[in-house]
């Protein structure tokens, strides 16, 4: 009789330790699961910081009259013939300012981005050859 209960509470123990490791299991993935979460939200705030700041140094570059055209139509959402009126333009010409302003916007920043994909390794070579440690 006292080894049947002894051995019905040894059970019990086993029982309620791998309750207790799995509740903790899922307690630490359930954390892990929050930090990433959290790193993804963080590295997206970022990305789309930088895809701004690029945008807006794209469309700072482009001519002044493109420049007002494009602002209106792809910030403030202005029809074309909105734009014709308010610029007293005709909307051909909006219409070809709105084209360049996208091609240029493009081409500065695919221009930067691939700038920054090819400029950081020569930075890191020209830092090491130097002296200088990253």
């Amino acid at each position: 009789m006292v080894r049947i209960a002894r051995n019905l509470a040894l059970d019990h123990l086993k029982r309620a330790e791998s309750r207790l490791t799995s509740s903790m299991d899922e307690n630490f993935i359930a954390n892990l699961h929050a930090q990433a979460s959290q790193a993804d939200v963080t590295f997206n705030k970022v990305a789309s910081d930088e895809e701004f700041s690029q945008f807006c140094a794209a469309v700072r570059h482009l001519p002044l009259q493109c420049r007002r055209v494009f602002v209106l139509k792809k910030v403030y959402g202005f029809s074309q013939r909105e734009i014709a009126a308010e610029l007293k333009l005709s909307e051909s010409t909006v219409e070809k300012h709105i084209s360049k302003g996208m091609k240029l916007c493009t081409r500065q920043i695919l221009q930067h981005s691939t700038h920054e994909h090819f400029a950081a390794p020569a930075l890191r070579r020209a830092s090491t050859s130097s002296g200088i440690r990253a």
